[in-house]
């Protein structure tokens, strides 16, 4: 148990009013991202991309006004790193695969790039990228024995 605020909570329900509701906002913003993305006709455009930026508007707030809660978690900056990186990746994994599957003209890139640039750009790079960085932020969580040093 950890003092937290002047009440006794557990890490159970530091999780259940932190990491389970951002879980599930970062879910829900992956679906309507996709379905942002499936209207417009499997091209990631204009609004795709606002809600995109949302989306990781929305990560970043999270991180830095629950930064103290999730600091008396264990391991808790890194399960809503990961809670973010599975739901925002696995959505465009999901709706590549399904169009890839279907064999739909909109993963087709030009003669310079076999996929599509944006596709490959948010299926790819992305994961790629932030992968690295949450590779790097797990090394360092379990070096800290999973909690994060707020000094």
């Amino acid at each position: 148990m950890y003092l937290w605020y002047g009440t006794f909570m557990t890490d159970t329900n530091i999780s259940r009013s932190h990491l389970l509701p951002f879980t599930i906002k970062m879910l829900s913003a992956s679906a309507l991202l996709q379905l942002v993305i499936l209207l417009n006709g499997n091209q990631i455009g204009i609004a795709a991309w606002v809600v995109f930026i949302a989306t990781d508007a929305f990560m970043v707030w999270f991180n830095v006004t629950q930064a103290q809660a999730l600091s008396q978690i264990r391991f808790g900056s890194l399960v809503a790193h990961a809670a973010a990186y599975v739901a925002v990746n696995a959505g465009f994994a999901v709706h590549a695969a399904t169009l890839a599957i279907t064999n739909n003209d909109a993963l087709r890139g030009d003669a310079d790039m076999p996929i599509d640039a944006a596709w490959f750009g948010f299926g790819m790079l992305m994961p790629a990228i932030w992968g690295v960085w949450f590779c790097f932020h797990a090394v360092t969580s379990i070096r800290a024995r999973g909690f994060e040093d707020l000094r």
